[in-house]
């Protein structure tokens, strides 16, 4: 019987009178997301039969861990354990892991074992001296060389354009503001096409500027976070403001743990909060500061009308400036609060396909000139202490 008679069969309904059961298909119908969910489901199953808590994984959808003394992530079916506790806590987790793994009767590679070591490579990324994350040097000169080839001959397929990207995109992860170089490049590798064409200037602008931002891959672990909250925050009716106060850094860090989660927001001491919903008010985190205590370091007349997406981002370039006037604020983990929703997710997320790209490239160049690393986290408008600076009315000045 055909799959197109079992179907005609099983939808007349003899299948169930018959009380027989036909197959569709001989095969599982699996694609490449769909098995890597299943290897990456069975990890974390593994992980939590070794002891390994949920709190304690590192991922975008989860509070990052307040304790780094045992972390661990999962990459499809690789599974990396990190912790500054010293020698052998991580080796011990390795241990119970591979007795969960024993248990299961699943097969490992122990080709890919590290126990303990300060320097390796995890999902092809560099660790070095365990202080910093960095580019496997052949892999970048592999990458150098592939450009100059296609530089040299001026054609190429958009599927080799495709190739190099994606590996330039994986190591843009590292720094994401660096993701706001492409734009062109993407309508060129819309077509999957063997074909070699000529390549548009554009494109090899873009490819270029890429490899040579490559020098910001080189991630610091050890970067402190700055004693600082900022707020930014813009309206149409007036500009731009900001405002700050200063915080012990261990307040900040924890703040900086709700940074870029999915549903995760702040409020200050709850009481502008009440006009929220139960549930939203449920899923606050609270500060315990007061709006007050926030001093304001710019409030400025929009010099433009604009959508009010782009002055949001306008304020965040500008506060960023700010930021960056002080050498005391360089090489840091600075914490932006934003009620922005729609730029904080482009922000997170590197770049835009909209006009809000030209900003994010403004802010990639502050970024990276000043080694900074930014935690973006939500706020309510009304929970927003730049909202007053924003409309004209500062509240104080900075002292």
């Amino acid at each position: 019987m055909t799959v197109d008679e079992q179907q005609q069969h099983m939808e007349s309904g003899h299948a169930w009178r018959d009380g027989m059961l036909f197959p569709l298909h001989c095969v599982w119908p699996m694609g490449f997301s769909w098995s890597s969910y299943i290897a990456q489901e069975e990890m974390l199953s593994v992980c939590q039969d070794s002891g390994i808590q949920t709190s304690s994984l590192l991922a975008c959808d989860c509070v990052t861990p307040s304790s780094f003394e045992l972390v661990a992530a999962v990459a499809t079916d690789d599974v990396m354990f990190f912790s500054d506790a010293g020698p052998g806590a991580t080796s011990t987790a390795a241990r119970a892991f591979d007795a969960a793994m024993d248990a299961r009767r699943a097969v490992r590679n122990p080709k890919k074992d590290e126990d303990d070591e300060l320097c390796g490579t995890c999902v092809g990324v560099d660790l070095v001296d365990g202080y910093f994350l960095d580019v496997p040097g052949g892999r970048y000169l592999a990458m150098i060389l592939t450009f100059l080839h296609m530089h040299r001959c001026k054609v190429g397929s958009p599927r080799q354009v495709q190739q190099l990207l994606g590996v330039l995109q994986w190591f843009d992860l590292l720094v994401r503001p660096k993701l706001s170089v492409y734009s062109a490049i993407y309508d060129f590798t819309i077509s999957d096409s063997p074909d070699s064409v000529p390549l548009p200037k554009k494109v090899l602008g873009e490819l270029a500027c890429s490899l040579c931002l490559g020098i910001f891959w080189r991630c610091d672990l050890r970067r402190r976070f700055l004693p600082m909250l900022g707020a930014t925050d813009a309206s149409s009716s007036y500009g731009l403001g900001a405002s700050v106060v200063h915080a012990s850094e261990e307040m900040v860090r924890t703040v900086a743990r709700w940074a870029e989660k999915q549903g995760a927001f702040v409020v200050m001491d709850g009481d502008a909060a009440r006009s929220l919903s139960a549930d939203r008010m449920l899923e606050a985190r609270y500060l315990n500061l007061k709006l007050e205590q926030f001093s304001d370091v710019f409030s400025v007349r929009s010099k433009f009308s604009a959508h009010i997406n782009v002055l949001e981002g306008e304020a965040f370039v500008l506060f960023l400036k700010w930021l960056l006037r002080s050498t005391r604020h360089h090489s840091t983990r600075v914490v932006v609060l934003l009620d922005s929703a729609v730029f904080l997710g482009a922000a997170a997320k590197g770049r835009s396909s909209s006009q809000l790209n030209r900003l994010l490239r403004k802010a990639a160049s502050l970024t990276m000139a000043g080694n900074l690393q930014l935690h973006l986290v939500f706020v309510p408008s009304s929970e927003n202490p730049a909202d007053y600076p924003s409309r004209g009315k500062r509240k104080r000045s900075r002292k």
